[in-house]
């Protein structure tokens, strides 16, 4: 998440400075620009990260159909479409009701807005091993159990992998996702420490 926060803001810097090149910008105007612009940004990260995910669980739909088509593994195929269908939709349903802000919106509206969607991906990140890999892992062992019977020692290597994979996802989620967006959520909330004093 941290690479992808601030992809586009060089061009909102840009209108922004622009804007205020003014002798006297307005503060509560530019306070108002900032929130709006970070808001924005963070939207923009979460919708292609989203557009990877469903990228990923289209490409696992045509693997699972392939299977199913070419006689392959019946189980294992349906076990992956549930999963894949399962996770994409628990990302469209946290991300459903997420709408743009009113543009004439002021700056703690954009922050409170800003501070709900940070929390929802921290709570979204940090049930990650629940919802989006558990699902996926199923499959996974249902190939291990079947090809063990004729490949014992390689079904179970590759299980391994995935699996040490698959934790390392959870680790990268769980402990440094969170650990990102919550510093970011603390420097959100400082913005306006400065006002309520």
């Amino acid at each position: 998440m941290s690479q992808t926060i601030g992809y586009h803001a060089d061009d909102d810097l840009v209108r922004l400075w622009q804007d205020t090149a003014l002798p006297t910008p307005d503060p509560a105007q530019l306070a108002r620009r900032v929130a709006g612009m970070a808001v924005r940004r963070f939207d923009r990260a979460v919708m292609r990260r989203n557009a990877r995910e469903y990228a990923g669980s289209v490409l696992a739909l045509l693997f699972a159909g392939r299977q199913w088509m070419i006689g392959g593994d019946h189980l294992q195929a349906g076990a992956l479409v549930i999963a894949v269908v399962f996770v994409s939709g628990v990302l469209w349903w946290q991300h459903r009701r997420v709408r743009p802000l009113d543009p004439s919106a002021n700056a703690r509206t954009y922050q409170a807005a800003l501070l709900a969607r940070i929390d929802q991906q921290i709570r979204l990140l940090g049930t990650v091993r629940y919802w989006y890999l558990l699902p996926l892992y199923i499959p996974a062992v249902i190939q291990a159990v079947n090809g063990s019977s004729r490949h014992p020692i390689g079904a179970w290597v590759v299980l391994g992998i995935v699996t040490a994979t698959f934790v390392f996802i959870a680790w990268l989620n769980e402990r440094l996702g969170v650990a990102f967006l919550t510093q970011e959520r603390a420097r959100v909330m400082s913005l306006y420490e400065d006002e309520a004093a």
